[in-house]
């Protein structure tokens, strides 16, 4: 093998010579000409950026299993280690010694969320050799059998046959019982949430509501957004908790998961109204959030109900789900102009 890489490269460095032995003979400003136009070449290659996407990507996911519990349990993020400075426990990991990774106990959505991040890395891009890369000894494959392993074995309700989490404010992860809210602890108290059970079966993607059930849901959705006044249907709760409710300040009314406006929450239903053919609603509620990323150039986490952004500027969460959307509006449009022009 290591013959056979040898001689290929050998190869290429005769064929690049042969090429360059010419160029030697041509004065200064053909050369300059020439390095502009493999300049333009490179720059319009479009690609390039795909590929380099691609590998922050792919370095991203690989990260979180780098993290991983020996019980398969899976974070909820990890940055840089100079700026680790609020209340987390947070993690470490000796071959990513740069970084510290945090978990919110309180949630039972990591493990699932990053089994549907790869499935859907994979599928976008092909790229199954990611399956097969090993983390400290153990295949990423193994690794999301873990995760999901993980779920059945500690956060798995017999009695109810369903997953358990603590009691938070809607999808979120803080309880009200202490300051912080993120930890599982003798204060906390169980739930059978909707959302990790959704996240752990993708609910209404594996087709549980009817298309009527669907168009129900998003019309409350949108009530709630015109009687709070928020800018989308984002919003995460409404009516929201009282001011005093949860013990961690952030938590008042209309403030983070309280009342907070979430495009990555929103922009997951825009995405089922475009699958079941509710398209004119989907774009009418889809333009404010759009319109806030053209706005503010970025990818906020949350907005105000004055639609002010808040939290992180780079929020892949809420970047994902849009991009999705507009792939999905995208692929409906030039299908209706193809049946169109074919009538």
């Amino acid at each position: 093998m290591k013959l056979c890489m040898s001689d290929s490269l050998l190869s290429c460095c005769l064929a690049v010579l042969m090429l360059l032995l010419p160029c030697a003979a041509q004065d200064i400003s053909d050369d300059e000409l020439s390095r502009k136009d493999l300049a333009r070449k490179i720059l319009d290659n479009r690609d390039l950026p795909f590929v380099q996407d691609k590998a922050e990507l792919r370095r991203a996911l690989l990260v979180f299993f780098h993290f991983q519990g020996t019980d398969g349990n899976i974070i909820d993020g990890y940055i840089p280690a100079e700026k680790a400075n609020v209340a987390y426990k947070y993690r470490l990991s000796q071959t990513m010694p740069n970084l510290r990774g945090h978990k919110n106990t309180v949630e039972t959505d990591q493990e699932s969320s990053l089994v549907q991040a790869t499935h859907k890395y994979v599928s976008k891009t092909g790229d199954d050799s990611i399956l097969s890369e090993e983390v400290n000894g153990i295949s990423v494959h193994r690794r999301l059998a873990m995760a999901l392993r993980y779920l059945m074995e500690h956060r798995y309700s017999k009695e109810y046959g369903l997953i358990w989490g603590a009691t938070t404010v809607d999808w979120g992860d803080v309880q009200p019982e202490h300051s912080w809210g993120v930890e599982l602890d003798d204060s906390s108290h169980r739930a059978i949430d909707i959302y990790d059970n959704a996240m752990f079966v993708i609910a209404i993607e594996a087709g549980m509501l009817s298309k009527t059930e669907i168009l129900q849901v998003f019309n409350d959705m949108v009530n709630n957004k015109n009687f709070a006044g928020a800018a989308s249907i984002g919003l995460t709760v409404y009516p929201t908790y009282p001011a005093g409710f949860f013990k961690n300040k952030s938590m008042k009314p209309f403030s983070y998961q309280n009342g907070g406006d979430w495009t990555w929450f929103g922009g997951r239903m825009i995405q089922q109204l475009i699958a079941y053919g509710y398209v004119e609603q989907a774009y009418r509620e889809c333009l404010p959030m759009f319109e806030r990323v053209r706005k503010n150039d970025g990818f906020f986490e949350w907005y105000t109900v004055e639609n002010k952004p808040s939290g992180s500027g780079v929020f892949r969460g809420s970047a994902g789900v849009l991009g999705k959307a507009v792939q999905m509006f995208q692929q409906w449009s030039k299908e209706q102009l193809d049946e169109n022009e074919t009538s």
